[in-house]
């Protein structure tokens, strides 16, 4: 684990301080903060739990019946992920060739 996710963790746990409501969002953060990339996205200063969760708030508002809305699990976790751009940050970690050695040029 890199220094930047230690730091990207301890910023969702003071979050979570003042907003107990939000562990579940910073438990989901904190198994996806994997990589620097993922670390940096979560470390943005406007990005916020609150934030997030008036995102899949917005969303579970338009999934509304009578006086309920509703996201599931799987739908609010990929909301947050848009939310903090980690969607886009797996994909660019995926493709990130710069440390790939080719192993032809060693023949």
């Amino acid at each position: 684990m890199s220094a930047k996710c230690d730091e990207a963790k301890m910023k969702l746990a003071e979050e979570i301080k003042e907003h107990p409501e939000f562990i579940p969002f910073e438990e989901h953060l904190t198994e996806k903060c994997t990589s620097d990339i993922v670390a940096d996205r979560i470390l943005d200063e406007s990005k916020k739990l609150s934030g997030a969760y008036s995102a899949v708030k917005k969303v579970a508002e338009k999934n509304k019946t009578g006086n309920m809305g509703y996201v599931s699990d799987a739908e609010a976790y990929k909301i947050i992920d848009k939310y903090y751009g980690i969607d886009t940050a797996a994909t660019s970690e995926q493709h990130d060739t710069s440390n790939v050695v080719d192993i032809t040029k060693l023949l």
